[in-house]
């Protein structure tokens, strides 16, 4: 079973010695969520920061988003990633190490980690999610498909992943951050973290960044507004997850998702 040191930056043990994962974490991660919460409800308009909707729940749920006939988005990224994975690896010269943000479950991933593996004998992956559970499950996974790969994860937010891997010693790096994650930001938002993303890498690395392109209206509503609830439950869960953790009392039944 895993265990964690009770210190900010946590080590959690795995009897895989090709597996190292990082918790950071505060000492008490409900400070954090409820401060934020705080903000967010006394905001005009009222927000919540995208990374709490990914507890154990909202990530699975999140999954099963990507799934969805409607959901183009994660269709499209395999269909890139199946045609030029190849041409993606060989961007980036010499050795590298791979580096994910917000890697999820790393399903489209394994295109790119097959094409690295195809130019070198062995691969680090670098993932950084704010899941832990998430990020244990699909590095165990992706463990087993690959002998030959290693993994040193985060379970953190962008910005505290992003320090942490300001601190490694990587070599080359291609970087990806799919998924049109991007679009989760405003845009100072996005510039700080693209500028934090861009003091991590070294001239000679590489980022690919996912983002969507303009849409009919039709297409996006159809995508985010999926005929079986499950964006709906999505984006309440992070209202129940405020009951659950903060002791909230909001009324599921008295809100409704509309994209």
């Amino acid at each position: 079973m895993a265990q964690t040191t009770p210190a900010r930056l946590q080590q959690v043990n795995t009897q895989d010695q090709r597996l190292v994962i990082h918790n950071l974490v505060k000492r008490d991660p409900l400070a954090g969520l409820a401060e934020d919460v705080r903000k967010g409800l006394t905001a005009h308009p009222k927000r919540f920061l995208p990374k709490y909707f990914y507890d154990e729940l909202g990530s699975q749920l999140f999954e099963a988003i990507c799934l969805l006939p409607e959901y183009y988005l994660t269709r499209a990224e395999n269909e890139i990633l199946q045609h030029y994975s190849d041409e993606i690896a060989s961007s980036v010269e010499g050795r590298k190490t791979l580096v994910e943000m917000g890697s999820g479950s790393a399903s489209k991933t394994r295109l790119v980690i097959e094409a690295l593996l195809r130019e070198q004998n062995e691969l680090v992956f670098m993932p950084v999610d704010i899941s832990a559970t998430a990020l244990e499950s699909s590095s165990r996974i992706l463990l087993q498909s690959y002998p030959l790969l290693r993994i040193e994860a985060y379970a953190a937010d962008y910005f505290a992943g992003l320090a942490e891997l300001g601190k490694k010693q990587r070599g080359r790096t291609l970087a990806l951050f799919l998924g049109s994650n991007i679009s989760n930001f405003d845009p100072a938002e996005a510039i700080r973290f693209l500028k934090a993303m861009r003091s991590v890498l070294e001239k000679g690395d590489a980022l690919l960044l996912g983002a969507d392109l303009k849409k009919d209206r039709r297409i996006l509503e159809a995508a985010y507004n999926d005929a079986l609830g499950v964006t709906s439950a999505f984006n309440l869960n992070v209202l129940a997850r405020i009951n659950r953790e903060l002791g909230g009392n909001f009324e599921l039944r008295a809100f409704k998702h509309h994209a």
